[in-house]
């Protein structure tokens, strides 16, 4: 249903800010680089690189890309997609 809200920037652009601040914050190893839970995730990542069997840092490492590139395109869709409910006023 994300294409049912296709450019919401232009109708609530206080909304957008809100909304930009407020997705990082929702996946919290894109949140900020500095804090501690992206401090904690990246230690357990480092530390499943050295055991022996690598499957399971690749998959952390996967799912950590793949959160941040949803949020970014979940963003890109809602906000700047195209807007399908255009009000018109008759003339």
């Amino acid at each position: 249903m994300l294409a049912e809200y296709g450019g919401l920037s232009k109708v609530m652009p206080w909304f957008a800010v809100i909304f930009m601040i407020m997705t990082p914050v929702v996946d919290r190893h894109a949140a900020d680089p500095g804090k501690r839970i992206h401090r904690a995730s990246g230690r357990s990542l480092v530390g499943a690189f050295g055991a022996r069997s690598k499957v399971w840092a690749i998959l952390g490492a996967t799912g950590l890309v793949l959160g941040a590139a949803y949020m970014l395109w979940l963003y890109q869709r809602t906000m700047f997609g195209q807007d399908r409910h255009t009000r018109t006023t008759a003339s």
